[in-house]
Order: C-alpha cells, then sequence, then structure tokens
C-alpha cells in the first residue's frame, strides 16, 4: 500500500513548515521506505498517489514524482509552474495532473 502524509513543523511561528511524504508499507502494515517529497510553508500534499506496475506516481507541491515502488527511489521528477491539485492520471505511456496555473500538463512516463 502507499499513502502520502504531511507533517508540520513543532516550531510555534506564524509561517509554520510542512513536510511532505510518500510512504510503503507491506501487507501487515510495516512501512518500507519512505520518501520527502516536498516542504514548503503551506500544506503541500493533498492528492492519492497512483500505482502503475512498477512505478508509484505522487505530488508535492508543483512536482509529480515517479518513484520506484519497490526500493522508493526516484525514477523522474517533473515540474509545473503552479501547485498540483489533482491525482495522477497515467494512460498508456503518460502521466497527466492539473495545475494551479490553470494548465493540464502531460508528462511521458519514464
Amino acid at each position: 500500500m502507499y499513502a502520502t502524509s504531511i507533517e508540520r513543523s513543532e516550531e510555534e511561528t506564524e509561517d509554520p513548515e510542512y513536510t511532505g511524504f510518500l510512504h510503503a508499507f507491506d501487507a501487515n502494515g510495516t512501512r518500507r521506505w519512505s520518501l520527502t517529497i516536498d516542504s514548503s510553508s503551506a500544506p503541500v500534499v493533498d492528492t492519492a498517489p497512483v500505482v502503475v506496475d512498477d512505478t508509484v506516481f505522487a505530488t508535492g507541491n508543483r512536482r509529480l514524482y515517479a518513484v520506484n515502488a519497490a526500493d522508493g527511489s526516484v525514477v523522474e521528477r517533473f515540474e509545473t509552474t503552479g501547485s498540483i491539485r489533482s491525482t495522477p492520471a497515467v494512460s498508456g505511456d503518460s502521466a497527466f495532473v492539473g495545475s494551479d496555473d490553470e494548465l493540464l500538463y502531460r508528462f511521458r512516463r519514464p
């Protein structure tokens, strides 16, 4: 299973820092690996990861990550000019995400 999470810094400031993670768990609920996918002053991960074949697609702020499902290594990282607020859609050799810049992005799968 794959899931995203957001952690807020423990510092009490007007602009706290948030860190987004992508996690992989085995069938028993044991965490296999975790990957930091973004850090910023606003919540950064609010979409679900998508698994296709041996690749996990996850978003963090303005980035779409293609991650090796077995070990959590980043295969490819794509960037948009606006925050990504849509769950990645994958079809054939392409991954698609919508962005706050009002554009739909198509990236070729690695």
